[in-house]
């Protein structure tokens, strides 16, 4: 199901928490004339997320509004949140075992073994993840600040140390200034490897950020969405991803508001969202986007340029450069985003005959920035 396939994207770059029929619901009641001060903040972040499914679903609203489909607000919700639900829990399952892989040489310096899937080691239990996991206006190396942390009873001005005490792993700890912490926020070694591992590769994850000629060939999840820039939800997600991964928390529930994974994720929501903060997020923004460039796969770049002048837009539907004669309809597609993308289109095409290589056009919706040189892909006709 194609619509499973966007549940997962959005999760995965717009909001990993929310619930597709909140979003729809509060989408479909906006109301444009209204003053936006009038919208509480919540009201607010579900338009956005509303309009960030629009781009990515451009007949989004058509499918929502046709009167020969069946019940479709519900259908789609469901295989919205079904496809959000998959992927959160497969990045679950994959980073908490990838993380042990990326602190392979700390845990062996420290002589701690961490099981794939047990996770009542990790946390403040090992000195690794609990330095990770430790505030980082807090001195991990005072002992007694450990043990405070062990046995939960650690605070910070008072009030116990939770999620929203920002830990030692989301930042750059070389760059790190107390006096403006956020010049170094959120660009720690292991987010930018739990991004590359989520949308690039696992394998891109482990490899040396500047000889990476070895990064593995599958296409990663944003080839596949056509993910052009590195989006807020995007990073939050990731960040989230590796908190609950070094965390000895066994059970991942948005729910549970004591938990620190939910409420660290709840803190960098507020962060992005901080109209004073508005200049160092989008210096954050531009440093992802120039850090992480995942290429396209060796199957996009092997074939012969030849073919017709064709459009695309960034959420890989298909667009005709020109109206389409009978018999030859040329259109653009990302390969790996065939088979999800052509359900959406009726009547079925026929059979695949002919195979084009192109490269992307200057006159393109919205330019990749990611891969070197210029991106290429892949049309058809019948």
């Amino acid at each position: 199901d194609p619509i499973k396939s966007f549940g997962r994207h959005f999760a995965r770059t717009i909001d990993m928490f929310a619930l597709p029929a909140v979003i729809i619901q509060a989408g479909m009641e906006y109301d444009p004339e209204r003053p936006a001060q009038d919208y509480t903040a919540e009201e607010r972040r579900n338009h956005a997320s509303w309009e960030a499914l629009l781009r990515m679903i451009p007949n989004l609203a058509a499918m929502l509004m046709d009167a020969n489909a069946q019940q479709p607000v519900t259908r789609i919700s469901a295989a919205l949140l079904s496809g959000g639900n998959a992927a959160r829990s497969d990045d679950t399952r994959s980073v908490k075992i990838a993380v042990i892989e990326w602190l392979s040489d700390s845990l062996k310096q420290a002589n701690v073994v961490l099981h794939p899937t047990d996770k009542n080691q990790r946390g403040f239990n090992n000195p690794v993840t609990g330095r990770l996991l430790c505030p980082i206006v807090l001195d991990y190396a005072d002992e007694s600040v450990r043990k405070l942390l062990e046995t939960h009873q650690a605070t910070i001005d008072g009030h116990p140390v939770n999620g929203s005490h920002w830990p030692n792993f989301a930042f750059d700890e070389h760059r790190y200034n107390p006096a403006m912490p956020w010049e170094s926020f959120l660009r720690g070694r292991l987010i930018v490897q739990g991004f590359r591992h989520i949308f690039t590769s696992p394998s891109s994850a482990v490899v040396d950020e500047v000889n990476d000629g070895n990064r593995g060939t599958r296409t990663g999840n944003a080839a596949i969405h056509g993910m052009t820039k590195v989006t807020p939800g995007s990073i939050i997600y990731c960040a989230t991803q590796v908190h609950f991964a070094l965390s000895s928390a066994a059970i991942f529930n948005k729910n549970n508001k004591k938990n620190d994974t939910i409420i660290f994720y709840r803190s960098l929501v507020d962060f992005f969202e901080d109209s004073r903060l508005a200049a160092p997020v989008a210096e954050l923004l531009e440093w992802w986007n120039r850090l992480v460039r995942p290429r396209p796969s060796p199957s996009e770049s092997s074939l012969p340029m030849t073919g017709p002048r064709i459009l695309m837009n960034p959420c890989h539907h298909l667009v005709p450069y020109s109206l389409p004669t009978t018999g030859d309809l040329r259109l653009l597609f990302s390969t790996t985003a065939f088979n999800k993308c052509m359900p959406l289109y009726k009547p079925s095409p026929p059979k695949l005959r002919t195979w084009y290589h192109l490269p992307l056009l200057r006159d393109c919706a919205t330019p990749p920035l990611w891969g070197s040189g210029q991106p290429s892909h892949l049309a058809w006709r019948y």
